[in-house]
């Protein structure tokens, strides 16, 4: 269906983690290509352990209200940021794990970046349990105490949260 409403492609070209990207002009269901795209490109950018960004902007001719800041936004793309763990910290891990002290991650970043990095300093497994801030936001304490004797890791949290799981 999406192919249906290109009406043509205007570009085809190498993208620069060696896929293909594609700019085509056509009716609104060219915007779910785009943003398929867009998200499985920030996935396999999470995934690698990059913070990204999405960069848009918006012609005003007036400050609109708060609430309607962040609507009718053009996508320019996304910006993907390497913050990559300091070299010292996988040894550092794993001395703590030697001395019986648990490490637990509790970070404000995506799911997936947060997964990548914990996984890059040996802290967390490919089939270690993400639990969102909004996730905990809910959850018992009991709930919450029981999430802490598994492999686990915090992502997308706030301050407040962070003190609640410490």
């Amino acid at each position: 269906r999406v192919a249906e409403a290109v009406h043509h492609v205007e570009r085809v070209g190498a993208d620069p983690l060696g896929g293909l990207h594609l700019h085509a002009v056509g009716d609104d269901a060219v915007l779910v290509l785009q943003a398929h795209v867009l998200a499985a490109l920030q996935a396999r950018l999470g995934g690698r352990g990059f913070r990204v960004l999405a960069v848009a902007y918006r012609r005003l001719v007036e400050r609109p209200a708060r609430s309607e800041l962040e609507r009718e936004l053009v996508l320019l793309g996304l910006v993907a940021l390497a913050d990559p763990p300091r070299p010292e910290v996988p040894a550092a891990i794993r001395r703590c794990t030697e001395a019986g002290i648990r490490v637990v991650m509790l970070t404000g970043d995506h799911p997936r970046t947060a997964l990548a990095i914990a996984q890059q300093i040996g802290l967390a497994s490919a089939s270690c349990r993400v639990i969102l801030g909004s996730e905990l936001e809910h959850m018992k304490d009991a709930r919450l105490q029981l999430a802490l004797d598994e492999e686990v890791l915090f992502a997308r949290v706030r301050a407040d949260q962070k003190h609640r799981v410490v």
